[in-house]
Formats: structure tokens, sequence, C-alpha cells
């Protein structure tokens, strides 16, 4: 088995480490802080949902923020909503919701009371930087679902395993594929 993958998106070349741990071997895609790489998946994305553009993008902490702030800009939006890992001290009227990712693991998501109600009767892109397992793409779609929002894409920045194009009848935009090792 290879120690990494190569993989281009858009005029970018990337080297993704792989992980092991004790549960799963997956490969490492990091966007933070790779002001490049964000610009040319936001591109990329923007290009293929300029036509059907969200009322509010909702992401969950921390990789895809550079991303979704960037998308944010393109798509004209003032604001997006960003779903934390944890509850922070300054959140004052926090709603708490359980979910689990292929790095994260299970875990307890925070969205803000003002922020859920602002996704109530909006169009949702779910803005994230890999799917995989589908794991944060539930908690986020649960949090629409709560909020009573209605989510009409989802935007990654790639996808891992199966080049995943519909989740939960719910299309998938992404920018590359990269395989399970």
């Amino acid at each position: 088995m290879e120690d990494h993958y190569d993989l281009t998106v858009g005029q970018i070349q990337l080297r993704l480490p792989i992980i092991h741990t004790q549960d799963i071997n997956f490969y490492s895609f990091n966007m933070m802080g790779e002001a490049a790489l964000n610009r040319a998946c936001t591109q990329e994305l923007y290009n293929k949902t300029k036509d059907c553009i969200p009322d509010v993008l909702l992401t969950a902490e921390a990789k895809a923020i550079g991303l979704t702030e960037k998308l944010a800009e393109l798509y004209n939006h003032s604001r997006y909503i960003v779903l934390r890992k944890s509850k922070k001290s300054y959140m004052t009227d926090a709603v708490g919701i359980e979910g689990s990712s292929i790095t994260s693991g299970s875990n307890k998501y925070w969205i803000e009371k003002e922020d859920l109600e602002y996704l109530q009767n909006k169009t949702i892109a779910i803005i994230d930087d890999v799917i995989s397992t589908g794991g944060t793409m539930k908690v986020l779609k649960d949090v629409c679902d709560v909020a009573q929002g209605h989510v009409i894409s989802i935007l990654v920045a790639c996808t891992e395993g199966n080049d995943i194009i519909n989740w939960n009848n719910i299309p998938v935009y992404s920018c590359g594929n990269f395989p399970l090792p």
C-alpha cells in the first residue's frame, strides 16, 4: 500500500499522506490555510452551481470554513453558518445535536439558536472538505431538518471512496475524488 495518494484539483497538485488509526486508514486532505486550493475549489464549485444559488451556506467546523467563506463571497452572501464541534463560552443559547464523522468520531455539534432560526424556510447548501461515510452530512442535514430548512445541494472539495454525485436525493458537487486506502 502506498504511503500517499497523488491528487490533482484544478491546477493544484496534492500529495495526500495516509493516516493510520486503530479503526480505519484514510488519506489526509487538509484545506486549512491552503488559500490557492480553496480558491481553485471555490471557483470550480461556483461554476457548477451558479444557476442554483442557495439562500444560506452551512458548514461544520473547521476545514471547510475557508471554502465556505470564498463561496459566500462569490454568491454575494453577507453571512454563512458554522456548526461548532464544541460549545463555546460566548454561545448564549446553543443547541446541541449528536453526530459523528470519519475524522472526529462521535461528537456533539453546537449551533446558536439564532443561527438555527436563520436557516428556517431557507434553501441551504451544505459545504464540507470531503464526503466519505456521510457522517458529517447527516449531522448537517439533521440541523437543517430541525430548522425546517431545505437542503438543495452539497458542495465538497472532494469525495472519498466512491465518487458520490448524490447523497440522500441531494445533488453532490465536488472537485475531485480519491480512493479509500
